[in-house]
């Protein structure tokens, strides 16, 4: 704009000069009115520059403050949109920690529920354990009751058992009593009296009983030598005989004494 004005000024003066070459050359000195028909114009033309000049500068500073104001604003605009960009951000941050608080009020809920679940089936299981102990009590008392029972039983048992060791030891005193007087029988005793084998086939044992070891079978009719008689704990009656050198017995039962 102020260049603007100063060209304006340089043209103005310019004309100004070119007026006064013109009437100066062409020797017009008289029309003196026209001279200053001329300054007068151009002295309201130079007013006029300057009045359009000031406009000018008051529109340069109009137009600076406006500048400055669009820039205060271009600021301020700036700030906002910087501080709605940061509200956006934290904005979408709350809504990330919001999704995610959903996702562990979700999870937490099935956890609760999971435990609910769990809760009952020990509930239930309680109840049952409860049951089970109640008939478990009932049987303990059954099996008390039984086991006193029991042990009535082996008692009386027992005292069975007392008078039965009393009677085997009677009858062992009886046997071995029976044991003397048959060896001391004389006449037909059996003592080193010759027999016969009266079945198909008898074993000679080494003691006794039949849980003894065998050491031969006899055949029928074999001849043995009867040694002596004797009766077991089991009161079976056994002979103890010889054959060919060896002794052993053999059940009575199984030979016929010869006359």
């Amino acid at each position: 704009m102020r260049k603007s004005t100063a060209i304006l000024w340089i043209a103005v003066m310019g004309i100004i000069a070119a007026v006064f070459c013109i009437l100066f050359i062409s020797g017009s000195i008289r029309n003196d009115a026209l001279i200053e028909e001329m300054k007068g114009k151009s002295v309201n033309q130079a007013a006029r520059i300057m009045e359009l000049d000031a406009n000018n500068a008051e529109k340069d500073i109009l137009i600076d403050d406006l500048s400055a104001e669009s820039m205060d604003q271009a600021s301020r605009i700036e700030a906002l949109n910087l501080e709605i960009s940061e509200q956006k951000t934290a904005m979408e941050q709350k809504e990330s920690e919001l999704a995610a608080l959903k996702g562990e009020s979700t999870s937490r809920q099935e956890q609760i529920e999971k435990l609910q679940a769990e809760l009952a089936e020990k509930e239930s299981a309680i109840e049952t354990l409860t049951e089970t102990s109640a008939a478990a009590r009932g049987d303990l008392l059954a099996q008390k009751e039984t086991l006193a029972a029991k042990e009535e039983e082996i008692k009386h048992l027992t005292e069975e058992n007392s008078t039965l060791q009393a009677q085997v030891s009677q009858l062992t005193a009886e046997k071995e009593a029976l044991q003397e007087q048959m060896d001391a029988l004389g006449g037909k005793s059996s003592v080193n009296r010759y027999a016969t084998i009266n079945v198909g086939k008898a074993n000679m044992r080494q003691e006794p009983s039949t849980a003894s070891q065998r050491i031969r079978e006899l055949e029928k009719d074999t001849k043995v030598l009867v040694l002596r008689e004797v009766v077991n704990s089991g009161f079976e009656k056994w002979a103890e005989v010889e054959m060919d050198g060896q002794a052993g017995y053999v059940l009575l039962t199984f030979l016929d004494l010869d006359e």
